[in-house]
């Protein structure tokens, strides 16, 4: 990002369309954490070792989940959050969280199969560069680790090597052909 410099960066996230597809990487943004409890306070000094990216500015502890969003939205115009994050319960044998993101890096649920879409939908491939599965493998590492280190689990923490792959897209079962010219068909298959 530094590297971009300023002026650069501001034209690629906002005049091309890399930008909106790649913009979350670019300028990722403050992430929140809740509540500020010991193991919770671990967990932020466990993040923060594992990847340089976190630092004091970036990401935040919250003293409950109320006070993080109270936090967000206090600062919603003049600071990029990417997310939230908050443990309902974090402990050697029960680990409860949740991961909320910045609903403008990851694709909209709301649509079961896009019908419409020839070939490949890509929208998919927003949720491998929103960080959701970054938190979500550092939580889980976490979670392994603190079972494993009080002799609860096995230390198998999530995958290091994942292959990822699109969710089967529809079959073709539509001809662009056939459905531009299936008014006429009926009378060009009578003068036959």
């Amino acid at each position: 990002r530094e590297t971009l410099g300023s002026e650069n960066l501001k034209r690629l996230t906002e005049e091309d369309s890399y930008g909106a597809f790649f913009g979350n990487i670019l300028t990722l943004g403050v992430l929140h954490v809740a509540p500020n409890t010991p193991a919770v306070r671990d967990f932020v000094s466990y993040a923060r070792s594992r990847y340089a990216i976190f630092t004091e500015e970036s990401m935040r502890i919250h003293e409950s989940e109320d006070a993080a969003l109270d936090a967000l939205l206090k600062t919603r115009r003049n600071e990029v959050t990417w997310g939230l994050i908050t443990f309902n319960s974090l402990s050697p044998t029960d680990v409860d969280y949740a991961i909320r993101l910045n609903y403008t890096t990851v694709p909209n649920t709301n649509q079961i199969v896009n019908t419409i879409a020839k070939g490949l939908d890509r929208t998919y491939q927003r949720y491998h560069l929103s960080g959701f599965l970054t938190l979500q493998r550092l939580v889980d590492s976490y979670a392994f680790g603190l079972a494993s280190a009080s002799g609860y689990a096995p230390r198998l923490a999530p995958a290091e090597e994942t292959a990822f792959a699109p969710f089967p897209t529809a079959s073709f079962d539509q001809n662009i052909f056939y459905f531009a010219v299936q008014f006429l068909l009926g009378i060009i298959l009578s003068m036959c």
